[in-house]
């Protein structure tokens, strides 16, 4: 079973991660390659696990809208 996280402490692990992809040196892989990440993330009262995901991805294209290399949330 996977540990619940609220919605702050989801928002610092997916920035985290944004960061890392953001200066970790791709260049072994291609001279000028770089990589960034968007991550959309969503918390919630309930178990239902298919209106959280809905609610993540929601916020994943925001985040892309709003320039990518971005974290989004929705509470």
């Amino acid at each position: 079973m996977v540990e619940a996280i609220d919605l702050a402490a989801a928002q610092l692990i997916a920035e985290r991660v944004r960061r890392r992809v953001a200066e970790h040196d791709w260049t072994p892989w291609g001279a000028e390659l770089t990589m960034t990440v968007s991550i959309g993330a969503a918390a919630g009262p309930g178990r239902d696990a298919r209106r959280l995901a809905q609610r993540a991805d929601l916020s994943l294209y925001e985040a892309k809208r709003s320039g990518r290399d971005r974290v989004a949330t929705v509470g």
